[in-house]
């Protein structure tokens, strides 16, 4: 009798430990393939570009969350040019968070007046300009802080 007692409490135990372990590897599993996807799925898309000002050029970025975990948009660095001109280098440190599905993102760029001579030859010369906006956006994923950069290459023309 005291040896089946024994039986049925190490079966017991062990049952509840492999469900634990179970348990375990599962979630672990889903927040490793949610990560994976995360960083490899984000879609990043210009969905408008406008130059405010004389100095000022707005843009917005459409960023496509796929994962089911909310991911952080921790920094976004481009340089932007305009009919092949360079017009600079441009960043912003702002954290947001993105959740599942769409988030608009407005980035404001302001042309140093090194370059602001060009900036103004464009606009002034051109019935059509021609965008170039190359760069990247540094996300964190959930797990201890992990970051990984996502590529911006994106064109707008505008007249």
């Amino acid at each position: 009798m005291k040896q089946q007692k024994q039986k049925i409490i190490l079966t017991v135990v062990v049952g509840f430990f492999g469900s634990v372990c179970l348990f375990a590897t599962y979630s672990t599993g889903f927040n490793l393939v949610e990560g994976s996807k995360a960083g490899r799925e984000l879609k990043i898309t210009l969905v408008n570009l406008e130059v405010m000002g004389d100095d000022t050029i707005v843009i917005t970025f459409q960023f496509t969350n796929v994962s089911a975990l909310d991911i952080v948009v921790q920094k976004i660095g481009i340089n932007i040019y305009a009919n092949k001109e360079y017009m600079g280098n441009f960043d912003m440190q702002e954290r947001t968070t993105l959740k599942q599905g769409d988030t608009d993102i407005i980035f404001k760029a302001v042309v140093s007046p090194h370059n602001l001579p060009k900036l103004k030859a464009v606009i002034g010369n051109s019935q059509e300009i021609q965008w170039h906006i190359k760069g990247g956006a540094v996300i964190e994923l959930p797990f201890h802080e992990m970051t990984t950069v996502v590529s911006i290459d994106e064109v707008w023309v505008s007249t």
